[in-house]
Parts: structure tokens; sequence; C-alpha cells
């Protein structure tokens, strides 16, 4: 556990003044009552520092701790190692600056990560959506840096301890261990096994398909829906095929040029509960392909593109877009088409 690495080298600074011993010990008090948390293989709890860290600290054991503008907490992870094994992790987490003066906000923080653990203790442990993932202390991390970039950015997004928890777990690095609510993902995957029912190819030219394939041939993590839908920790994926054709023969068949197959992210967590969104952005998707391979085929650039490259699934993230016509316009700027 290295303090110097978790604080990016800040120095030691004044002492504690009075009016800042309040906050240490409004976080002590509060760390103390929810600490140790245990679920499964998983254990948080309060450390402290070995003798080497406390010499650089003017003897400052832990577990909360102050630097020069910060304060940190010191903590012990008692989880599995990359084999399966149990393993202890001592990280030092930073929690607040140390002008913080609205304890109130302090524990709102607190309670907030307190939930935020349990959540990522439970999910990492599920597996509904293939093998259980590994919680690490750089997760914590991610999740208590979320929560103070929007406390900065948007402070209304964190004034209560439910907005402060949604805005810990949006940190991108959680994002490969929560597991989606099962409610929303039902629902997501019916309504998209229905759209790609009725759109079987995607599209289709004389040169060229794209269709979804049903069947992948490369191992799945779980049971796909009956149109191949495939739902992950990550969202719901499709694998999608595109296919070029030569010229007819002389028996009016048209020979396959390429064959290209991949798994695509199709639907982030943080979109399947709005699934007639999703359908909008796939309605606006098709319609706009045609114009994208022609765009393409006209360029010569055609040949050299990816199945992932005609899907553009991030425009989801978009806050505007609500329908059909509104997502095929996002993507025709994305894709930079000409008018048309």
């Amino acid at each position: 556990m290295s303090l110097a690495s978790s604080t990016r080298g800040e120095g030691l600074g004044p002492p504690l003044s009075l009016d800042e011993q309040p906050l240490i010990a409004r976080i002590d008090g509060a760390l103390a009552r929810a600490l140790p948390i245990s679920d499964g293989p998983y254990t948080l709890a309060l450390t402290t520092l070995p003798d080497e860290e406390r010499a650089r600290l003017d003897g400052q054991s832990g577990p909360v701790l102050y630097t020069r503008a910060l304060v940190h907490v010191a903590l012990r992870l008692t989880g599995l190692d990359a084999t399966g094994a149990p393993r202890d992790l001592d990280h030092v987490l930073t929690l607040c600056e140390r002008t913080e003066r609205d304890l109130d906000r302090l524990d709102t923080l607190l309670a907030a990560f307190v939930r935020v653990v349990c959540r990522l203790m439970r999910d990492a442990q599920d597996t509904s959506l293939g093998a259980p993932a590994r919680l690490l202390p750089s997760h914590l991390d991610a999740a208590l840096r979320a929560a103070l970039r929007a406390s900065v950015r948007k402070p209304r997004k964190t004034r209560t301890v439910d907005a402060c928890e949604a805005a810990m777990l949006e940190a991108p690095e959680l994002q490969d261990l929560l597991v989606p609510p099962p409610e929303t993902i039902a629902p997501a995957v019916a309504a998209l096994d229905a759209w790609f029912t009725a759109h079987v190819p995607v599209m289709s030219t004389p040169d060229f398909e794209l269709t979804h394939v049903r069947e992948p041939r490369w191992p799945r993590l779980t049971p796909p829906s009956p149109q191949g839908i495939e739902a992950t920790r990550k969202g719901l994926c499709v694998t999608i095929r595109t296919t070029a054709f030569d010229a007819p023969d002389a028996f009016g068949e048209r020979p396959i040029l390429d064959a290209f197959e991949q798994q695509i992210l199709l639907v982030d967590p943080a979109s399947l509960s709005d699934v007639d969104r999703v359908i909008a952005y796939l309605d606006g998707w098709s319609a706009t392909l045609p114009r994208v391979v022609a765009h393409w085929h006209a360029k010569d650039k055609l040949a050299d593109r990816m199945p992932c490259d005609f899907l553009e699934p991030s425009v989801l993230d978009l806050k505007k877009p609500r329908t059909a016509e509104d997502f095929a316009a996002a993507l025709a700027k994305r894709w930079k088409l000409p008018a048309g």
C-alpha cells in the first residue's frame, strides 16, 4: 500500500486546524460504523499504514489520513486473485479535500459509497451473464473519483444518496463488473428479437448484404435469444455479418467475394430501460444504411469496412435524438454523408 502512488506524491502539508478536525472525526466515525462489509469472498475493512508509510506522514497510522490538500482512508479489500484464491489488497482511497466543510454532503458521499461497495460485491459474484468478475480496489477508487468529478461539474447530481450512488455507478471502469437489472434485460431482448425478426436481412443490394447472425460460431458467455441476442455485463450484443458479392455468374448466382462476422455491442446498460428509443435508433440505422453503403462504394472504401463500421450505437448517448428520423440525421452526420 503506497500513499505516494495514491496521492501522486502530494506533500504532508500543515497539521490539522481546529476547523478541520470535525471533518476527520466525521469520516472516522461514519466508516467505523459502516465497515467491515462482507459478501461471499469479499470483505472491505479499515486498516492502518505499515511503519514505513507512517514515518513519511509524521506518524499518521490511519485509517483516516490527510495530506497537503486531501483526506484519504486506508482500506483492506479481501478478495480473489487471478486464480480464485483469497487475497488481501491494501489501498489508500481519496475521499475529499481538506477544505470540505459541508458535513451533510460528506455523509451523503460515504452512504453512497457503502451502497456501491455492496452492489459491486454482489455483482462481481453474479454468474447470470457469464463468469464472475473480480472486484479490485481500483473499482472503489473509480467510484469515488466519479462522484467527486460529478460534485464539481454538476453539484445537483450528488446532493442525495441516490444521486451520488448513480454518479458513482456511471464510472466507465465499473461497466465490466456491473450486472444490469434483470427487469430491464428481458424486455429489451424481446424487443430486439422482434425487430431483427422483421429485418432479415437488415439491408441488401445486388453487391452487398448486411444481416444479423442467429447462431454465431464462436463460444458465448450466455445462451443467446432466438435471434442471437446475447446479454452481457456490458449490455446486449448481436453478431453482424456483411457479405460482398461479385457479378452474377452464368447461372445467375452471385459469388461471394468477402464475408465478415463480428459481435457488436448494440445496447449499453444505460439504454436498456428505454427500449422504444433503442428501436427508434434501429429504425433510423436501417434507413441510413443504404446511403452509407452507396457513399462508401462510390469512394471505393466499401471493401475495407468491417461489420463494426456499419454501426454507431454511440449515438444513443446523445440526448436529443428520440425518433427514427432524429437518429437517421445523427448517423448521417456521424458518417459525414452527403445530403440526400
